[in-house]
């Protein structure tokens, strides 16, 4: 029993021996194995601590290559490669610019050679389609008085009569003795109305101060009277809503007041007409335009006590009576006295225009007109300074070049000096616009 025991242990023992010997070879393969994966990483680290060198030393060169490079650029031009940078890129913007306002100016070209034939169609149109005629006065303010008493009473400026007329009606007297009338003079277009009634009463009838101020008061209420009812009609006629009392009493007195023969009142309504076609034609803001083209020129009625431009003036006081900016703007603007800032600026500047422009507006005969610009070119042509004089717009303005060599300090006072003798020594309406250019030319070739 005891011999079986010890058999069995034996072959026991002998089957792990052999299980043992098994796992030893196994373990001695696996760190044979290992030992190769090692070596293998090993090798593998090297390789990349190699390549990494490799690549490091490559930067380096690259960087010196680099370097170098810039050095040697810097020293043949002078200048450092950022600032070359900076120029080339200048270069680029610039050609480009001039490129881009090149085919800009072709296009502003092709634009308004094209507007241009569609402005003068449309401005053809709208004075087709006005069935207005001229409206030109000559109204005579001086009248003959046949009574010798009431004639030396006029012309002694003492005496009772020519006093109360001159203080009741606010003008001065002219007197011709040899034509034996009398004229009444003012700046102020209702004035010098109520001086021609007074003169034309008393060539018809005698009377004595006290009556000639109580017949001047009466007068005054009545033209007061016409100068409301003018306003109201003015607005009545182009089919627009009343305005404040001002610019009423502002439209009524245009009724009094011609420029080169051309009724204003008729002109303000004639303008507003052919605004509202304007306006029609290119569907803008009908009602706007004949505002504005209505009351475009009522500062002229307060030229004689206020100074400016009768444009800004009028624009000041459509803006003080509640009139919208669009308006005001478009008063202000149709002399280019402030910038135009609507397309209905622009309509009433045209409107305005045609009106004085169109045939039998205006009355000035082709001698009187030489005469006057030639007038104009002579005293704007005096100095040493002077190049050349350019009269622009029937004389409404003038240009004057002076040399290169003139000093900016010497063009505003050329400019007053010849605004001063032009006030001196030219008649004219309105006003005249000097300007004083100095001029610098430089020329290029464009292939």
């Amino acid at each position: 029993m005891v011999a079986d025991t010890m058999g069995q242990r034996r072959v026991d023992l002998a089957a792990g021996e052999t299980a043992l010997e098994t796992r030893e070879r196994a373990l001695a393969e696996l760190e044979l194995l290992l030992g190769e994966r090692e070596e293998q990483l090993k090798k593998a680290e090297l390789a990349a601590a190699e390549k990494a060198g490799r690549a490091r030393e490559q930067k380096r060169v690259r960087h010196e290559l680099l370097m170098e490079r810039r050095a040697r650029l810097a020293h043949v031009s002078g200048t450092e490669a950022l600032a070359l940078r900076d120029q080339l890129v200048e270069e680029i913007v610039a050609f480009g610019a001039r490129a881009l306002r090149k085919r800009a100016r072709v296009h502003d070209e092709s634009v308004t050679r094209d507007l241009a034939s569609v402005a003068e169609r449309l401005l053809g149109l709208v004075v087709a389609r006005y069935d207005g005629v001229g409206h030109l006065e000559r109204i005579g303010q001086s009248v003959v008085i046949d009574d010798p008493a009431t004639f030396e009473a006029l012309a002694d400026e003492t005496n009772a009569l020519s006093r109360c007329l001159a203080n009741g009606v606010g003008c001065s007297i002219s007197v011709d003795a040899e034509k034996r009338t009398v004229t009444a003079l003012a700046d102020d277009a209702a004035a010098r109305e109520l001086g021609r009634r007074m003169l034309r009463a008393l060539a018809t009838e005698t009377c004595d101060a006290e009556t000639l101020n109580r017949r001047i008061v009466a007068a005054k209420a009545d033209i007061h009277r016409e100068i409301r009812r003018a306003g109201e009609e003015a607005f009545a006629c182009v089919n627009l809503p009343r305005a404040a009392p001002e610019i009423l009493d502002l439209m009524g007195r245009l009724t009094f007041r011609t420029s080169h023969s051309q009724n204003q009142w008729k002109h303000s309504v004639e303008v507003a007409r052919l605004a509202d076609m304007l306006a029609a034609e290119l569907g803008s803001d009908r009602i706007a335009a004949r505002r504005g083209g209505l009351l475009h020129d009522m500062g002229k009625a307060m030229t004689h006590d206020h100074e400016g431009s009768h444009a800004i003036l009028g624009a000041t006081v459509a803006r003080r009576c509640g009139e919208t900016e669009i308006v005001a703007n478009a008063i202000g603007a149709h002399h280019n006295d402030e910038p135009m800032a609507t397309p209905t600026a622009f309509l009433v500047t045209a409107a305005d225009a045609l009106s004085g422009a169109r045939p039998g507006a205006r009355r000035e005969s082709a001698t009187q007109y030489i005469a006057r610009i030639r007038q104009i070119h002579e005293i704007a042509s005096r100095g040493p300074l002077v190049d050349r004089v350019d009269v622009m717009y029937a004389g409404r303005e003038i240009r004057i070049t002076v040399r290169p060599d003139a000093q900016d300090d010497t063009l505003h006072p050329l400019a007053q000096r010849v605004a001063r003798a032009l006030e001196d020594e030219v008649a004219f309406p309105g006003q005249i616009r000097v300007t004083v250019i100095r001029e610098s030319r430089v020329s290029a070739i464009a292939r």
